[in-house]
């Protein structure tokens, strides 16, 4: 399981943001933060048994970063381990040739084509954060609702949520030009 959450006082476009995260990551859910502390996330997380906090950041109104935590069950502690730094995005509506993501209950991260550098990092940490596989044959793909596609570019590495069958959108569009990681 995995929780997604915002900043205190998240604004339009950041909800939006992770309605759409949820609806494409499967075994998610959203909570409205409100003035919960980050203990009182922690106590939700532990209710609900979830792996897996991502906390979106956002900078004038719009999201800027994700804030990845590993739950540790036996400690009762929040882990912070990662944070993708967003150069932009697009949500789902605001692309071209995307349909909407019904129910998906796999997501696989497409490895055919990732060279070094950070799309590289960033598949081997959404794997283990997201608990989706590295597939690295495209055949292997057809069985997967929903794959995470990478294309590097020259300052940042973009980042697609594809339906496999029809090559469509079926989530935003993450321009990420950095990644930072913690002990």
């Amino acid at each position: 399981m995995i929780i997604i959450t915002s900043s205190r006082r998240p604004s339009r476009r950041t909800r939006s943001f992770i309605r759409e995260l949820v609806s494409v990551i499967p075994n998610t859910i959203k909570i409205t933060r409100g003035k919960r502390t980050l203990q009182e996330l922690l106590l939700v997380c532990l209710e609900v048994k979830a792996k897996t906090l991502i906390l979106v950041l956002e900078k004038r109104g719009n999201p800027s970063a994700l804030l990845f935590y590993l739950v540790d069950q036996k400690n009762n502690v929040l882990l912070k381990k990662l944070m993708l730094k967003l150069k932009g995005l697009k949500l789902w509506r605001e692309l071209d040739n995307a349909v909407r993501p019904y129910n998906p209950s796999s997501i696989a991260i497409d490895a055919s084509n990732i060279g070094s550098g950070l799309a590289e990092l960033l598949a081997e940490k959404l794997a283990l954060f997201l608990g989706c596989k590295l597939v690295f044959n495209r055949e292997e793909l057809l069985e997967y609702d929903v794959v995470i596609r990478m294309l590097e570019k020259e300052r940042y590495c973009e980042l697609r949520f594809i339906n496999p069958s029809t090559l469509k959108n079926v989530g935003p569009l993450l321009k990420i030009f950095g990644a930072v990681e913690y002990e």
